[in-house]
């Protein structure tokens, strides 16, 4: 859907919002910065056959629209998303509605300052359909069900950041 409605917590009401530019299913939404990131997921439904698409948008609550930005490196749905230090990452994935065997293992970080995304780190294995992303610490945990061979497990994955300029490590948990 592309409807955007906000809660407004101290009069608890709601209201609605301008809508997304284009309709999205089984994309993220994070706040970085105070602004809104809708990010990935299917654009145009063609049933199972559906292909994910790169493209990002953010929303400006001050000024109530909507704006195009970089586009993702890889197309994905199904992935995880969250935000530390000033950047937004994205972690796996499918790119189409049906891509459980070939899930997407690699993480990109989004700088809104420079407008740009660069991959960052790669899971051991390509996972998809999180359950949550996590951040503590500078460490990232990784809740998911699905893994490139389809298994139906969950499993943590710890992503440790070292923060600007540092390199990431990973770790797992099972």
């Amino acid at each position: 859907t592309s409807s955007m409605f906000e809660f407004d917590c101290w009069r608890q009401v709601w209201s609605t919002r301008t809508p997304m530019p284009q309709s999205r299913v089984a994309h993220q939404v994070a706040v970085l910065d105070g602004r809104i990131y809708a990010v990935g997921g299917i654009t145009e439904w063609n049933g199972t056959n559906s292909v994910a698409t790169d493209t990002i948008v953010m929303f400006d609550p001050k000024a109530n629209t909507w704006s195009p930005r970089a586009s993702m490196k890889c197309k994905r749905c199904f992935f995880g998303m969250f935000t530390s230090g000033g950047y937004l990452y994205a972690v796996g994935g499918r790119p189409s509605w049906r891509g459980h065997s070939s899930c997407v293992a690699s993480m990109e970080r989004y700088d809104p300052r420079l407008d740009r995304w660069e991959i960052v780190s790669a899971m051991g294995t390509p996972r998809s359909s999180f359950q949550s992303v996590c951040v503590n610490r500078g460490q990232v945990s990784v809740f998911h069900r699905w893994i490139a061979e389809a298994e139906a497990r969950s499993q943590q994955v710890i992503l440790e950041s070292k923060g600007k300029g540092g390199r990431d490590r990973k770790r797992r948990r099972k």
